[in-house]
């Protein structure tokens, strides 16, 4: 399962609201009956890999495992849906509050934070005339860290073999362990 899904199911299920939280419903998948609140992502940016380091594996002097952490942010669309502007309004901002504030801690120990800027997303207005029926729509962005843990295994290079073309002469340099 990928973080952003962890997330997803981790603010279902600790927010104040009972109003389910959705992947956007523009993926395929229907949009279940009005309130309910979309979540999508806009962008992911990974920052470099961090706290690298090399141990030898499984007690043997030549495979290495190296492992590391690399951070991600990413700006989250929160939208909300209902039959009147007012809960429209009022939906968007108690979960932009159980984000900020009562989740906070929470989310931290999740492996979540949540990126203050001088100045918080706009909460913003974009309901819409459809089909002769107006859809009350409330949307902001936060921003999200977290991290990944990366692993590969590398071999130990123990020999190196030397040619000097001038000559033909090779050297034989070894690692001794």
């Amino acid at each position: 399962m990928n973080k952003l899904t962890e997330l997803r199911k981790f603010l279902n299920n600790n927010k104040s609201s009972t109003i389910p939280l959705i992947i956007d419903a523009k993926d395929g998948n229907p949009a279940p009956d009005v309130p309910y609140v979309t979540m999508l992502n806009l962008t992911i940016s990974p920052d470099v890999i961090k706290n690298n380091n090399r141990q030898y594996k499984d007690g043997t002097k030549q495979d290495i495992l190296e492992a590391g952490k690399r951070r991600f942010e990413a700006q989250i669309q929160f939208d909300s849906y209902t039959n009147s502007n007012n809960s429209a309004l009022g939906i968007i901002m108690d979960l932009v509050n159980d984000i900020d504030y009562k989740l906070r801690s929470q989310l931290n120990g999740a492996g979540y934070g949540v990126i203050k800027k001088d100045k918080y997303q706009d909460i913003i207005d974009n309901s819409d005339l459809e089909h002769e029926k107006y859809i009350y729509r409330y949307t902001t962005v936060i921003i999200f860290d977290f991290s990944l843990d990366n692993e590969r295994e590398v071999e130990a290079l123990l020999k190196i073999t030397v040619t000097d073309e001038t000559n033909g002469s090779s050297q034989i340099i070894e690692k001794v362990i």
